[in-house]
């Protein structure tokens, strides 16, 4: 079952080190954020997974959201609307350390389904709130990057900023 959203979410569009961030949030917990690749999109990524809610743009606070997530890297409260199974995954990636990669493999057997690697990354790449909820920390068995929505040059440069900023 999916948690319902709040009935009104703030959102606006702010630029990072890492290019153009959309986020939504609601007394100061993010509900949504995503590299945004093209910004005349944005609106309707937030719209089609928060179909009933009232949105209204605060680019003011969207960009003190941003510098927090970004530059102080300070914690911020996540709000994640997905099944348990999904917010299983996600909560088992914002336990993976700063700097640390993990495989899919690993988070399957983290939370007791070991069997289910190919559930976990989809669950990961259902992922919608990015850097927050880290799903650029999971990489392939192997050792590769794989998989990552915003492209692999991205999650490269994230996991080397993490690196850089322990």
């Amino acid at each position: 079952m999916k948690s319902n959203p709040p009935l009104e979410l703030s959102y606006g569009l702010a630029t990072c080190q890492f290019g153009n961030v959309v986020i939504a949030f609601a007394d100061n917990c993010v509900h949504y954020l995503s590299f945004c690749i093209i910004i005349a999109n944005a609106y309707d990524e937030i719209r089609a997974l928060f179909p009933s809610t009232k949105l209204s743009m605060d680019e003011t606070k969207t960009k003190l959201l941003t510098d927090i997530i970004f530059s102080k890297n300070e914690p911020i409260a996540v709000c994640p609307h997905g099944t348990p199974f999904q917010i299983a995954v996600w909560t088992a990636l914002q336990n993976i350390p700063k700097g640390t990669t993990v495989s899919y493999s690993q988070i399957a057997h983290e939370i007791g389904k070991p069997n289910a690697v190919r559930a976990v990354a989809k669950a990961i790449g259902s992922n919608n709130i990015a850097f927050l909820i880290p799903c650029h920390r999971v990489i392939s068995k192997n050792g590769g990057l794989a998989g990552f929505k915003w492209g692999l040059e991205l999650k490269k440069q994230l996991l080397l900023w993490e690196t850089n900023n322990l």
